[in-house]
């Protein structure tokens, strides 16, 4: 029964990761030391990881169940992760209805309040990974000339200090289409080879 509730609590975890707003004026950079974002959720969402599989290392947590691998996003895909995954099965199948009606219904609100529009978003993401891994990070410019729109990204390091065990990254972000201009931050991750967006 404690993994039930580990797993059930990775899912509001995965559901409030999947509500982030990344429309406001604030800075997950300028919170970073507050614990990876404003609210704390991020670093709590690792946290849970590590805790759901205390026999393994840090660097054996799997991001792929609550996070959005770059590699995906700059190929298009920008649909979410299944959060469903690895929901434990001795769950009531009316629990999984509502999570899963819950979980569409946060997926719904992020995209609505996302810094970055979906088709827009692989453009980006491919700015983003031509960076991450350059030591010191950099800028690049992106272009979506399908929509318009188009924007900068700045990546920065941070020590590891700040993250535990996992290497990531803050992206400043800049989003520009249709007379307006968007700025917000991104927290990427490095997990098992792969980035992912954390925010």
């Amino acid at each position: 029964m404690i993994r039930t509730s580990i797993r059930g609590g990775a899912l509001a975890l995965a559901l409030s990761l999947a509500a982030c707003n990344q429309t406001s004026g604030s800075s997950v950079a300028a919170n970073a030391l507050a614990g990876l974002d404003q609210t704390g959720i991020a670093g709590l969402a690792v946290s849970m990881a590590e805790s759901d599989e205390p026999e393994t290392s840090k660097s054996d947590i799997d991001l792929s169940a609550i996070a959005m691998r770059l590699e995906d996003v700059a190929a298009g895909n920008t649909a979410p992760p299944n959060y469903l995954r690895d929901f434990d099965r001795g769950n009531s199948i009316v629990m999984a209805k509502e999570a899963s009606a819950d979980i569409a219904i946060a997926e719904t609100q992020r995209a609505a309040e996302q810094l970055v529009p979906n088709a827009d978003r692989p453009a980006e993401a491919r700015a983003i990974l031509s960076l991450v891994d350059r030591p010191g990070g950099g800028s690049a410019a992106w272009q979506n000339p399908a929509t318009g729109a188009s924007g900068t990204v700045t990546v920065q390091e941070m020590g590891r200090g700040m993250t535990g065990s996992l290497e990531c990254r803050n992206v400043k972000r800049e989003w520009r289409g249709g007379g307006t201009v968007r700025r917000g931050d991104m927290l990427a991750c490095r997990n098992r080879g792969e980035w992912y967006e954390m925010s």
